[in-house]
């Protein structure tokens, strides 16, 4: 029931988001929503392996519980962190020859819901 609640929650989210920023999206061509989008999918599929399978494994290797969840956070972290930054650049490539939108606006509205999703991701999987 919890994992329905969450999927809901983003899904809102998102349709939030995209109606709230449609007149910059109207800004952009379509060849570069499709590779922001692309480009999107991709970072929250390798930070929800990531997280996954490489938190999982390296926490499973913990003897003690809590620290093993603790272990799990740290991961979840940085994992989290570096993928949003390595979005953020690609959005900043796509993006730069417009000069409509600046990466600190995207930053803002979208690196919490790569989060998002990739926690989402994440709790699916598991």
């Amino acid at each position: 029931m919890s994992e329905l609640f969450f999927i809901v929650l983003l899904l809102a989210a998102t349709v939030y988001v995209l109606l709230k920023n449609k007149n910059k999206l109207k800004m952009l061509k379509i060849s570069k929503m499709i590779g922001i989008v692309l480009s999107f999918v991709v970072s929250v599929g390798i930070a929800a392996s990531l997280i996954y399978y490489g938190g999982n494994w390296i926490a499973g290797k913990i003897p003690y519980a809590w620290i093993g969840w603790v272990v799990f956070i740290f991961i979840t972290v940085i994992v989290i962190t570096g993928i949003n930054l390595l979005f953020n650049r690609l959005v900043e490539k796509i993006i730069n020859n417009d000069g409509s939108l600046k990466l600190e606006k995207w930053r803002a509205k979208y690196g919490a819901l790569a989060i998002a999703l990739s926690c989402l991701c994440s709790l699916i999987i598991g």
